[in-house]
């Protein structure tokens, strides 16, 4: 393959050799600037989101550490039947609308949407040391100090 490349190319007049040559070197230099410029561009919007990024990582670390901080429960558990109202009872305090789902083995699955993240980190702390529940499951999705929780409790 090399061999016929090679007879190929010096069947090509001088001229040809040197306008091939050079439109391979243009060809090279514009992938390189466009392949150079994608980096750049990625690279300045990563940089820019980094401090949002840290912002929400110490915002986050903090509220681990307060949940820590918070200690064992300090109240008792609810009496079967009465999950719900605990649980109502930390929504209505913490001002938070939630949608609540009964599940089998007495757990109730909490939906909260559009929550501040420090609210929920206060509510789950209410669950658990003002109202004696236990936090059985906990997915937390959100962006910019907003979020979006599905919990579930249990006596």
């Amino acid at each position: 393959m090399l061999k016929s490349l090679r007879n190929w190319w010096q069947g090509r007049m001088p001229r040809e050799r040197a306008m091939l040559a050079g439109g391979a070197c243009v060809a090279v230099a514009a992938l390189y600037v466009g392949s150079w410029q994608s980096l750049s561009d990625t690279s300045a919007r990563l940089a820019r989101q980094l401090p949002r990024l840290e912002s929400e990582l110490a915002e986050l670390q903090r509220g681990v550490a307060e949940f820590r901080r918070s200690g064992a429960p300090t109240a008792t558990a609810p009496k079967p039947g009465e999950l719900r109202q605990h649980v109502q009872a930390a929504l209505d305090a913490h001002q938070i609308n939630a949608e609540l789902q009964a599940l089998p083995g007495e757990q109730l699955k909490i939906n909260l949407s559009s929550v501040a993240f420090g609210q929920v980190l206060a509510l789950l702390g209410a669950l658990e040391n003002d109202q004696g529940l236990r936090i059985v499951r906990a997915d937390i999705r959100g962006d910019k100090g907003t979020v979006q929780a599905e919990l579930q409790v249990q006596p």
